[in-house]
């Protein structure tokens, strides 16, 4: 549902300046390198850096927090309406200062010299608060709500139930900061890195328990650097994501492209761990490059192209819109392809042969059971799916919980639709859907059914 989804970002609002120029030689008056600025840029820092990435990774935004009446509050609400981002939720207050961090930069190795932070540390008043919530109400509906707690007032003891209370029934995420957890009491994730967790505990696992005792989240996901992420249920259950990074080039900002990807992923109707999945492919996209820098819908689904064959049917969703912007044709088929035999290897072959990318559905092993009997299926779902997925000419599989493909065909929406000459047009299932049917004759004296058959008979000489 790309460009569909809407998420409300509501924390802490930064500008973000790069000065940018080239050493020339050591000042007289310290050990310090004279620095000739030869350029000015202005990125979005902050809850401003989240929303920038949401935006591209194809979702709409409205932004909540506050900034200064000054030049620096100005450059930022103007980038903002640049890449349509909705800023009316954006307070301006004139008794306080945009947030502004400056880094000089050397060229051409781009290694950053000094950072200066000219910041107005307050709490919003009860009447800020009161009115960025009202204002958030008011703009919904929203898929996912995201917060974003750089510890420069937006996020006030009490935020989160209020905004929990405004938007009843989405999901809400938090980017934490510093060791008072129990600000974020009432959301649903909260995500801190191995510092922060290790503030509270002796180990990542201890600090999670803690996390989960003092915000009662259902979700902890804790970023773990160059060891990638590990998620935590409140059910006890953990789940490791090791790094994805190629290489690290610039860890600024990262935190905020994991905030972004899992909103976005999970209001595109992922699970928690199907959306911690991507998020960890955006985070190793972001830290390969320099600065507070976004990563792209594009940019993800090319990386996932790297990762395999198999994918969940939403995920395989985005990767396929990948395929579909080049005008790439999608051939489709499924089945319970038990006993891989060479009835089903022809049928696949001439099915790659009616496009250019092939997507095999396979029945998960609960649907097979109903289907064929508690005997079946020999092989599970993850077996079949890695068997199908060692064939060179089957590009992607995916499994399907439901008795028919409707829903996943629905959901990928390939153009032609495969199946075997046994079946007539009219009782194909998701016919409707594609553009062509095409029915493919089958290989005789092949069937999971007899292959069986002949094992039994031999087994019993």
């Amino acid at each position: 549902m790309k460009g569909a989804m809407r998420l409300a970002i509501v924390g802490d609002l930064i500008l973000d300046e790069y000065l940018l120029g080239t050493p020339e030689r050591i000042s007289p008056e310290a050990p310090v390198p004279v620095t000739r600025v030869e350029s000015k840029d202005y990125r979005l820092g902050g809850a401003a850096n989240v929303a920038a990435n949401v935006r591209a990774l194809g979702a709409e935004v409205s932004l909540f927090g506050v900034v200064g009446k000054d030049a620096q509050g100005e450059i930022l609400l103007g980038m903002l309406r640049e890449i349509g981002i909705f800023s009316q939720g954006v307070l301006v207050d004139p008794h306080r200062f945009t947030t502004l961090k400056s880094r000089v930069v050397a060229l051409p190795t781009r290694q950053q010299l000094i950072r200066l932070d000219r910041e107005e540390i307050r709490d919003l008043s009860p009447e800020q608060g009161r009115e960025l919530v009202a204002r958030s109400k008011d703009s919904g509906p929203f898929q996912t709500v995201l917060v974003s707690d750089y510890s420069k007032g937006v996020v006030v003891p009490g935020l989160i139930e209020k905004l929990k209370g405004a938007l009843p029934g989405v999901p809400l995420l938090v980017d934490p900061k510093g060791q008072d957890f129990s600000l974020y009491r009432g959301a649903d994730l909260v995500k801190p890195n191995r510092r922060e967790t290790l503030a509270l505990a002796p180990s990542v696992d201890g600090g999670a328990g803690e996390i989960f005792s003092l915000a009662g989240c259902d979700w902890v996901l804790v970023t773990l650097g160059e060891e990638g992420m590990v998620l935590f249920s409140k059910g006890g259950s953990e789940e490791r994501f090791p790094a994805r990074a190629r290489e690290v080039y610039d860890v600024t900002g990262a935190g905020d492209t994991v905030l972004a990807a899992l909103g976005v992923f999970m209001a595109e109707g992922l699970t928690v761990k199907e959306a911690v999945g991507m998020a960890n492919v955006a985070a190793g996209l972001a830290v390969e490059k320099a600065g507070t820098a976004v990563v792209t819908r594009e940019e993800v689904d090319r990386a996932l192209l790297g990762q395999g064959k198999v994918f969940s049917p939403k995920m395989l969703k985005g990767v396929l819109g990948s395929f579909k912007a080049r005008g790439k044709r999608i051939v489709f088929t499924n089945g319970c392809f038990d006993l891989l035999h060479p009835g089903h290897l022809d049928l696949l072959r001439r099915a790659r042969d009616e496009g250019e990318v092939l997507v095999v559905a396979i029945n998960s092993d609960e649907t097979v059971r109903r289907l064929k009997g508690p005997g079946r299926p020999v092989f599970s779902q993850d077996e079949r799916a890695a068997l199908l997925a060692g064939l060179e000419f089957v590009d992607f599989v995916t499994v399907f919980d439901e008795d028919t493909p409707y829903e996943v065909i629905s959901l990928l929406r390939p153009h032609v639709l495969v199946k075997g000459r046994d079946y007539r047009l009219e009782e194909v299932v998701g016919k409707d859907l594609v553009e062509r049917v095409v029915l493919v004759p089958l290989k005789e004296g092949y069937s999971t059914t007899g292959l069986m058959e002949r094992i039994r008979h031999v087994g019993s000489r």
